[in-house]
């Protein structure tokens, strides 16, 4: 009686190490998310994704590593207001130059680090200046996922808009 399910779980054990298992949809939606928080410069702290919708989920063999294409469509979303958000990025980027200028030894290297730095707060105070919580940044696209080591998913290749 327990020669079945022996059988059983040892099947599914072996599918499972051979990678034939597509990725669940908890794992494309992580996969997807970190990568597209990345790739736009997001302060994911204060974002959440959700309306995620998935289409066309495809087996694509690549030098023999399975990969996943999917459509997919999601939000993300603000969970702070702009204040909050752009004083944060301000405190990080102060920091960021402390550690710069004590690492620093050139009188120019620490004034290309403030420049830059002047640069990205102006950017980030008008990128976020203006958000409310609960704004929310559509996104839709192809994304190509790979299974990590650790059995975990990413983004290969992604096009989105």
């Amino acid at each position: 009686m327990h020669r079945p399910l022996s059988l059983l779980l040892l099947l599914t054990l072996l599918l499972a190490g051979c990678g034939l298992w597509r990725p669940s949809e908890s794992a494309m939606q992580s996969a997807i998310s970190d990568h597209v928080g990345r790739a736009e410069a997001y302060p994911t702290q204060f974002m959440k994704t959700e309306n995620f919708v998935f289409r066309d989920l495809q087996k694509v063999n690549v030098a023999g590593m399975p990969r996943y294409s999917v459509r997919a469509d999601f939000d993300f979303v603000y969970v702070a207001d702009g204040a909050t958000i752009v004083a944060a990025l301000k405190a990080a980027e102060r920091e960021r130059l402390e550690k710069e200028k004590r690492r620093n030894a050139s009188v120019m290297q620490a004034f290309v680090g403030r420049v830059r730095g002047a640069f990205a707060g102006v950017r980030n105070g008008l990128r976020f200046d203006d958000v409310k919580i609960g704004d929310r940044d559509h996104y839709s696209g192809l994304f190509t996922l790979v299974r990590n080591e650790d059995d975990s998913w990413r983004v290969d290749a992604a096009d989105y808009q």
